[in-house]
């Protein structure tokens, strides 16, 4: 072997394996998001969409708190009603709603504890929540959208 191809060698290999680690970690790193994908925090009203849109001005007082499994939801100031949760995945929205759903959207139902509700289904979008539920062909579907306060 000629010194260039030893010399070019003994750089080569070490500026490899550095890279490799470069694109190692780097794909590991923990990614930081601007926004948050859990439901905790307090959420309040924006617009009800079935038969009619209801649209809610901002300060319109209809809150839905998350803390931990726990919510709580509010009406100027008054707590109507308050409980446990659960969050479990479902891909059945679509068949629920009886309306096409983008593959990937409204994969997690959420139960409120005491809850006589059909299946309430969640998609969370940057500060905006919205849930699914009812059937919309025969005109008793919504969507309920909330705003992160």
């Amino acid at each position: 072997m000629s010194v260039c191809k030893i010399q070019f060698m003994r750089y080569f290999i070490p500026i490899i394996g550095l890279s490799f680690l470069l694109i190692f970690f780097a794909g590991c790193q923990k990614r930081e998001e601007n926004r948050s994908t859990t439901l905790d925090g307090a959420w309040e009203l924006r617009q009800i969409r079935g038969n009619l849109t209801l649209n809610f001005e901002p300060g319109n007082g209809n809150v839905l708190k998350f803390n931990g499994s726990h919510y709580e939801v509010s009406s100027n100031g008054q707590i109507t009603s308050s409980g446990t949760y659960e969050v479990v995945p479902d891909l059945t929205a679509e068949t629920e709603l009886g309306i096409s759903i983008t593959d990937g959207q409204y994969v997690d139902r959420i139960i409120f504890e005491d809850s006589t509700d059909s299946k309430i289904f969640y998609q969370l979008s940057g500060n905006k929540l919205t849930f699914g539920k009812g059937f919309f062909p025969l005109d008793w579907g919504s969507f309920t959208e909330y705003a992160r306060k």
